[in-house]
């Protein structure tokens, strides 16, 4: 049986041929890798270094004096003791490894992902071992930012004044802050996972799903509703809802809701007061005047038209000094 050899591993060939026996041309492949990369050879139970390109050289704030040097003389010993165990491991496995690490440099912490793979020669023994490690500093600052930036965000939500909620696509509580089961008195075991409309009294169960329904289409929406508490008594909110975009997709809405069912209260008791002061003051038989620091009319009584002639609208806006008799301005003025 004849075994032909394919063209491109002859050609392959030919190229580590040529590259074996020029140096120059060793490290123009491995210098213009932006990964740092070592060459080690087994040097009784320890490793010496062989190459380092220049951006392992560069990174790590080394110069080419490490050539030659032992693993042990180079590093501090608690990191050249686990390195030595690992290179030792590939030297007595013949397999690739891969790890990742991290190390104070100069320049800051460094992380790497590194991969130690074993050269083998014709004869299969291994006596190198190739290093390749990929500097992942930036993406693991990108990572602890982005759980600082969550553990940021999920302290404002859990410790606001008012009910913060993650609501889905489809109204279905995702989570809530403790604030919320305050106001609601409901745990989160009672809500997540439950839509929110059972929650709403009837008459604003359609308004409050109209809003949300605006939310989903991109839009900030405020506005009032009543809930139930779980002892069943309303409860008044005032609502925000804000739309959920992730990378320009719609992925839910925010909500936050005030409790202003003690501000409602309050508005609804002086409502009623003014009433009954209108009422008081429009059926008076005496002139009821407000007047301003300032010495102007707020407020004049309906009985004005019948006691002095004049209209409510001529009487308010003015001095109260302009009806005043001229003999008594002056008195008035002086006080």
């Amino acid at each position: 049986m004849v075994y032909r050899i394919k063209k491109e591993n002859v050609n392959v060939k030919n190229f580590l041929e040529i590259v074996g026996h020029d140096l120059q041309a060793f490290k123009s492949i491995f210098d213009n890798i932006k990964d740092l990369i070592f060459l080690m050879e087994e040097d009784h139970h320890s490793f010496r270094y062989i190459y380092v390109n220049h951006s392992a050289l560069h990174i790590l704030n080394l110069d080419e004096t490490i050539i030659g040097r032992r693993m042990e003389d180079v590093l501090p010993k608690d990191r050249a003791d686990i390195l030595i165990k690992k290179y030792n491991l590939v030297i007595y496995t013949q397999k690739t490894i891969e790890f990742t690490e991290h190390f104070k440099t100069e320049k800051g912490t460094f992380f790497g992902e590194t991969s130690l793979s074993p050269i083998l020669t014709k004869d299969g023994t291994c006596k190198y071992v190739l290093a390749i490690v990929r500097d992942i500093s930036k993406r693991k600052q990108d990572e602890q930012q982005l759980k600082e930036n969550q553990k940021k965000l999920q302290s404002l939500i859990e410790h606001n004044g008012d009910a913060v909620y993650e609501l889905d696509l489809n109204g279905h509580f995702r989570s809530i802050n403790h604030r919320a089961t305050e106001i609601t008195g409901y745990d989160k075991e009672d809500l997540i996972g439950k839509p929110f409309v059972p929650f709403i009294r009837e008459h604003d169960g359609e308004k409050t799903l109209t809003h949300f329904q605006r939310a989903l289409q991109g839009r900030y929406e405020e506005y009032e509703a009543e809930i139930y508490h779980k002892d069943g008594n309303p409860i008044q909110l005032f609502i925000k809802n804000i739309p959920i975009v992730i990378d320009g997709e719609l992925k839910g809405v925010f909500g936050i809701a005030k409790d202003i069912t003690t501000q409602k209260e309050m508005e609804e008791i002086l409502r009623e007061n003014e009433e009954k002061y209108r009422l008081i003051s429009e059926n008076a038989f005496d002139i009821i005047r407000v007047i301003s620091p300032s010495g102007y009319v707020k407020y004049v009584s309906p009985s004005i038209q019948k006691i002095l002639g004049y209209s409510v609208e001529e009487y308010v806006g003015k001095s109260y000094l302009k009806y005043v008799h001229p003999e008594m301005s002056l008195f008035y003025e002086k006080d």
